[in-house]
């Protein structure tokens, strides 16, 4: 669709003011677009929304809804504190707020390092196949580009089509591994999220807390209301099972304290066979002595 700036130009009195406002607006929404293009990861993007017609200008998507989360619920925040001062000011409690850091119990806890593991992995994994597949396409044009002269045209055009046929089928794998790695995030981070919310809730109620919030929530804190320590201490505690194998992949058992396999039975060793005794020997009778 034109642009009411470019298809209604009444007149030249006043255009430049409906021309250069259109323009900076279009400048400060393509400081994204400019950004990407200096990686070449951001030109590989390009070209593939470029050809699947998927062309967005939602670059920093995450940043910016971030940013507008945090926004938004600040507001919400004070209004929640406020809320919970006075209810404890009119019951005469004292109150108690605690602040954590949901990135350093993503990083240090067992569990979170465990997933972080894992997705790496399934990256590491899918990365492998697309880059096997990647060298099979590039061989195969390599072969056709060095025998184009020498092949017959059925035999070229028979490769050609080889060729398209694993472009078709990189970019269907592509897509495929996009998909499975998005399910994979988002299940482990779904559940990630609600064990911490369940070692924040019972670390709450054990310690008579009025109110918890994340560090992202917050404007200022100060270091008193601190409690990341305790909810990583917590939550390593109330879920242990990603502790052993980690522990017994870096360390191992302690020195001295490894039993050895017992040894395996020995066979019974075979009777020994006794060996036949010789006869005893005849005394030969002595003549009689002769006076």
């Amino acid at each position: 669709m034109t642009p009411r700036w470019i298809s209604h130009p009444k007149s030249s009195a006043g255009s430049t003011g409906r021309l250069v406002r259109p323009l900076r607006r279009l400048r400060r929404r393509t400081r994204p677009a400019r950004r990407l293009l200096r990686s070449e990861q951001g030109l590989a993007r390009i070209v593939r929304d470029l050809r699947t017609g998927r062309i967005s200008d939602e670059f920093d998507r995450h940043e910016h809804r971030r940013t507008t989360q945090v926004r938004r619920s600040i507001p919400r925040t004070a209004l929640v504190v406020f809320s919970a001062f006075f209810a404890c000011s009119a019951f005469g409690e004292e109150m108690k707020i605690g602040v954590f850091d949901f990135g350093r119990i993503t990083q240090e806890t067992n569990e979170g390092q465990r997933i972080q593991k894992k997705l790496k992995d399934f990256q590491d994994h899918k990365q492998a196949e697309l880059a096997a597949k990647e060298k099979e396409l590039k061989d195969l044009q390599d072969q056709l580009a060095a025998q184009a002269l020498a092949l017959s045209p059925e035999k070229r055009s028979e490769m050609e089509k080889d060729v398209q046929k694993k472009q078709n089928d990189l970019q269907i794998l592509r897509e495929g591994a996009q998909r499975e790695w998005q399910i994979e995030f988002n299940e482990a981070q779904d559940g990630f999220l609600q064990k911490v919310r369940d070692v924040v809730e019972a670390l709450g109620r054990e310690d008579k807390f009025t109110l918890i919030l994340e560090r992202d929530y917050t404007v200022y804190r100060n270091d008193s209301v601190e409690i990341t320590p305790r909810v990583i201490e917590r939550f390593n505690k109330m879920y242990p099972e990603a502790s052993s194998p980690a522990s017994a992949s870096k360390g191992g058992a302690p020195k001295g304290s490894a039993s050895k396999p017992p040894a395996p039975d020995k066979p019974p060793a075979p009777p020994k066979e006794e060996k036949p005794k010789p006869p005893p020997k005849e005394e030969k009778p002595q003549p009689p002595r002769t006076p």
